[in-house]
């Protein structure tokens, strides 16, 4: 058997490997091409392409009310900034990993499409996307200074195995991912006598939930989006309970073992079996949505959520002091939540590869898609700043004008960079697909429209320090690699993973008794998996 080369990604690992170039790139110069900066001997040309097919998460760019208002001209500005029509295919966010597998299993695939970083590995190793790493590897922008060398390490992080062994870079991100923190409402922990400061261990945090249900009196306290998560890194909104467990293939002393099968699993599901039987965990947490999860913790029926850092902090604050004047703001903006730093036995929170933006394989002139769609995302200018603030004069301006938003009026000079409200004037549209506060790359001089986060209003200073406060605390979450064996078995695989591990926690199966299940029904998919993971 022919062996392939393996690579494990870690931060910081510079890889320098010849790529074949495909068949729409060409040597030498020609009339209306763009040529990339050398970085082998040969010169690369591309042709730009006069459309776009993109498939990207419903979060942004969604046909509501909104439409004729921001999504309309946010449509235009991208077709205008790009100089060509790009097509948008919006699924809903929580049906959009399902719309993706149905698109390749269609054949009716669109040129680009954003992905998770575990289906980024998985696809990649499918062969169903194009590899750009020569591109990439060949791009001024890389080396002209806007994207740090932290940048620049993270994007080595996306060089995986394609479909034959080959390494290649097959997406880059367009943000950090980020992670997530644990938000508790500070009355429920002034009602038992505590501060965010006094919860630094296990203990500390158990301790603090039993109390909490027992003075308050709740059906429960810790709320969340199910036990084990569908993305990587699938443990982020119960750290304290799963701490070292990890339900993936994960390395160990320098070899892939199941991390399903490890001590570590079973001291985790002892902990979160100990807190379902109190009554400490929600009932429906195996069933949970983000948004039920959110709604829970907003509505004062749970006391703490586990939630992403940065921008959450600020939305959930605001929006129980919106539901309950209890917990109006101060004047810093502090409302009845709080952002725990992680306990001892967590150590760290975990921050995720963030989404990768792909060119599907079979994409008619990919490497095209790839000058002229995707590079342009990081050009400091005129296509980064509609990515990051979306349409001028829809989304933003800076234009003098007074704006007035639940009574209180905002006056802006001319030249001032601002947010505008939405149709219904209830909130400022902020969101964009790339989040100032996540962003890789820099703008060129002067063409910031903001001219800095710190001109940026909505950005508050209570997500600045929260922001700030994971930056400090977090850690990369484990390695995602994948193989065509992986690929081909890994979603039944965590199926079955997230299905025992809800039976043990609920108490419907022991742990024992679980694990006999997964080694009968997955056990030589996971052999064959592992084999492959550790192929010299």
């Amino acid at each position: 058997m022919k062996k392939t080369v393996k690579r494990v990604v870690s931060l910081g690992l510079v890889l320098v490997l010849s790529f074949s170039m495909a068949a729409c790139k060409k040597d030498g110069d020609s009339n209306g091409t763009t040529k990339a900066k050398e970085s082998t001997k040969k010169t690369l040309t591309y042709e730009k392409p006069s459309s776009v097919t993109v498939m990207w998460d419903g979060t942004i760019l969604k046909e509501t009310e909104e439409a004729e208002l921001v999504t309309d001209a946010l449509y235009k500005a991208y077709d205008e900034a790009y100089g060509m029509k790009i097509t948008w295919v919006r699924p809903d966010h929580s049906k959009y990993a399902e719309y993706v597998s149905q698109a390749f299993a269609s054949g009716d695939v669109p040129d680009v499409l954003m992905l998770s970083a575990d289906n980024y590995a998985t696809y990649a190793a499918k062969g169903v996307l194009y590899d750009f790493k020569e591109d990439w590897e060949a791009s001024d922008i890389r080396e002209d200074g806007r994207f740090s060398q932290l940048a620049l390490d993270v994007i080595e992080t996306y060089y995986v195995e394609g479909r034959n062994g080959e390494l290649g870079l097959y997406g880059l991100p367009t943000v950090r991912g980020n992670g997530c923190v644990t938000y508790v409402r500070k009355s429920w922990l002034d009602a038992i006598g505590k501060k965010a400061e006094d919860i630094k261990t296990y203990d500390d945090y158990y301790n603090a939930l039993v109390a909490m249900k027992s003075t308050l009196g709740k059906d429960y306290v810790v709320t969340a989006a199910g036990y084990i998560t569908n993305e990587a890194p699938y443990v982020n909104y119960l750290p304290e309970f799963w701490q070292d467990a990890y339900p993936d293939f994960i390395q160990k002393d320098g070899k892939w073992v199941d991390g399903f099968t490890q001590p570590e699993m079973k001291a985790a599901l002892d902990r979160l079996t100990k807190a379902y039987a109190a009554g400490l965990l929600d009932p429906a947490m195996g069933e949970n949505g983000t948004s039920q999860a959110r709604n829970n913790f907003i509505e004062n029926k749970a006391g703490v959520v586990t939630y992403w850092a940065g921008t959450w902090m600020n939305t959930l604050t605001v929006n129980i002091s919106n539901k309950d004047k209890t917990f109006a703001l101060d004047e810093n903006g502090q409302g009845d939540v709080v952002a725990l730093k992680p306990i001892a036995e967590v150590g760290k929170y975990f921050e995720r590869q963030g989404p990768a933006i792909c060119i599907t394989k079979d994409a008619n002139n990919a490497a095209g898609i790839y000058k002229y769609f995707i590079e342009p995302i990081f050009d400091g200018g005129a296509v980064q700043s509609v990515w990051m603030y979306g349409a001028k004069g829809a989304q933003w301006d800076n234009k003098a004008e007074t704006i007035t938003f639940k009574g209180k009026d905002y006056t802006y000079a001319e030249g001032q960079f601002h947010f505008k409200l939405n149709k219904k004037a209830s909130n400022w549209i902020s969101k964009n697909n790339i989040d100032p506060l996540l962003a890789f790359c820099s703008y060129k001089e002067g063409q910031d429209p903001a001219n800095g986060l710190e001109n940026i209003t909505t950005i508050t200073k209570l997500t600045r320090d929260c922001q700030a406060m994971f930056d400090a605390n977090s850690t990369p979450a484990p390695a995602i690699k994948s193989t065509s064996v992986v690929s081909a078995v890994k979603g039944e695989i965590m199926d079955k993973r997230k299905q025992l591990a809800q039976q043990v926690i609920q108490g419907l199966m022991s742990y024992d008794e679980a694990m006999a299940d997964y080694e009968k029904e997955m056990g030589q998919k996971v052999t064959a998996c592992l084999d492959s993971l550790n192929e010299e």
